[in-house]
């Protein structure tokens, strides 16, 4: 069985490399983000990019939040009860909540 789902816009984190990454790593999170972008352009979807600070805002994080990973993950949870943010250890899956929290982020700002 399959789904089909109406895909509007894809909604892509925009984030720079981080002071102390070595150069490799920078270069493949850039070619990453590179081929992404350009398969979901090359599919016909659209693309946008939020940076942390908008649709952690957007969510609810208050600025210089010292736990921001353990806030997003629960408002996460508050907003979706069911969403599996957690590993069988019950650390947090990482990027599981973040990207959440960029699709509620997403939701809002295109159906209002």
């Amino acid at each position: 069985m399959t789904k089909q789902f109406n895909i509007a816009i894809i909604m892509i984190e925009d984030v720079h490399s981080l002071h102390g990454m070595s150069a490799k790593s920078n270069f493949n999170f850039g070619y990453n983000l590179g081929a992404v972008t350009a398969i979901c352009k090359a599919s016909g979807l659209g693309v946008d990019k939020v940076t942390p600070k908008i649709w952690q805002k957007g969510i609810g994080i208050k600025p210089k939040d010292p736990s921001i990973k353990k806030s997003v993950a629960n408002i996460a949870l508050s907003l979706y009860p069911t969403a599996q943010i957690h590993g069988p250890k019950g650390g947090l899956l990482d990027g599981r909540s973040d990207a959440l929290m960029i699709a509620h982020h997403t939701f809002k700002t295109y159906t209002k």
